[in-house]
């Protein structure tokens, strides 16, 4: 699979470019490793218009430079992640960055125009617009990760009878999602049975599986392929 990220932060530049936005701060981290390729849990991505920097705290000082390689410039910081922000935000000429309305929170927009960072606005969709067109490889890596989740199931299916508790399934359905290849879990997995099957999203509990009962299960992987490019 060719490496996209160069393409999807040009795709995303030209789009700021449209916006008239001097640059774009992204905190769904879901968009954050699409662009990137970082998978820690926290970092902030600043898309400028001749770079993209990722800024993330010391946990990551040897990861993150590893995982993005040449495609963004990796910061990291021991304390306040905000003023690194700032400090190569107000690096951009022109006002009007743009920040994930939908991810970042008022209290910390607020904070970053406290700290100097001017004109900021609040936007929707814009990484998401570029990830609902997938490319061959992506649509290839998504096939991929449907044959992992099928082969998860199959082997899963054998420990679903009467007197297993429905924790006891998905101790077994996650380590067969493991064991062939996820990396970890899109949302919590659930495992639902008799009369609970009916409920919408129930979670996973104690209840033990009785003879003739419905076992809903509801599942995905997540792995190094599919987890840039898949619903968050």
């Amino acid at each position: 699979m060719a490496d996209p990220r160069e393409g999807r932060q040009a795709r995303l530049r030209a789009r700021l470019r449209e916006e008239d936005l001097a640059g774009l701060l992204v905190t769904h981290l879901p968009n954050v490793r699409y662009l990137t390729g970082f998978s820690g849990s926290s970092g902030v991505v600043l898309v400028l218009p001749t770079q993209t920097v990722l800024i993330t705290d010391f946990r990551y000082e040897s990861q993150a430079p590893q995982e993005v390689g040449d495609h963004a410039r990796a910061e990291i910081v021991q304390a306040d992640t905000w003023e690194r922000v700032v400090k190569f935000a107000g690096r951009s000429r022109g006002e009007g960055w743009g920040f994930e309305g939908e991810s970042m929170s008022v209290a910390t927009a607020r904070k970053l125009a406290d700290k100097g960072l001017p004109g900021l606005k609040a936007t929707t969709g814009l990484v998401e617009s570029l990830r609902v067109q997938k490319s061959d490889d992506e649509v290839a890596a998504i096939r991929a990760a449907a044959r992992l989740a099928g082969e998860a199931y199959a082997a899963t299916v054998p420990a679903i009878r009467p007197g297993v508790t429905e924790n006891e399934v998905a101790a077994v359905l996650e380590a067969e999602l493991r064991r062939h290849g996820s990396e970890w879990h899109p949302f919590p997995t659930i495992v639902a049975s008799g009369p609970r099957s009916a409920l919408p999203h129930a979670g996973t509990g104690h209840r033990t599986i009785g003879p003739s009962e419905i076992v809903l299960l509801d599942f995905g992987p997540r792995s190094m392929a599919t987890a840039p490019i898949s619903p968050g």
